[in-house]
């Protein structure tokens, strides 16, 4: 009966110890996880800055635009068409960027996305082995 006792002691501190190590284990995949999360919300600012300086590049170039058409009227001649098919040419360049940007963008987020919930079901599984693991012991 005492060896038992201690048999049961010894295998209740190894699964003890084995909940602790698990744990630790899930405490440090959680941060690491939120960790990832900051990252990836400083990237997702980073592409929203980088998409307002084009939408703004964008806006100055429609800006000058309006102006090369309102000297044309007030001039009565065209003053500078290679200046508008440059700016036209950049416009489509920045409209181009835009597209590839919302398209990549929503790509990787999915991606991410689906990674963080393979993360999250791991760690639900994880929970589940050891709470499994507690009711086979007390048994």
């Amino acid at each position: 009966r005492i060896h038992y006792l201690i048999n049961y002691n010894k295998q209740i501190e190894i699964a003890h110890n084995d909940i602790n190590n698990k744990y630790q284990t899930l405490l440090l995949q959680k941060l690491q996880i939120k960790r990832e999360t900051i990252k990836r919300y400083e990237q997702e600012l980073q592409s929203m800055k980088h998409i307002f300086e084009i939408t703004l590049k964008e806006k100055q170039i429609q800006n000058d635009q309006l102006q090369h058409e309102r000297q044309f009227i007030r001039d009565g001649h065209k003053k500078s068409t290679n200046q508008l098919n440059s700016n036209t040419l950049q416009k489509e360049m920045i409209d181009n960027e835009i597209y590839q940007l919302s398209n990549g963008y929503t790509q990787q987020d999915y991606n991410r996305s689906i990674q963080m919930k393979k993360q999250e079901l791991n760690f639900i599984f994880i929970i589940l082995q050891i709470k499994i693991n507690l009711v086979f012991i007390g048994k």
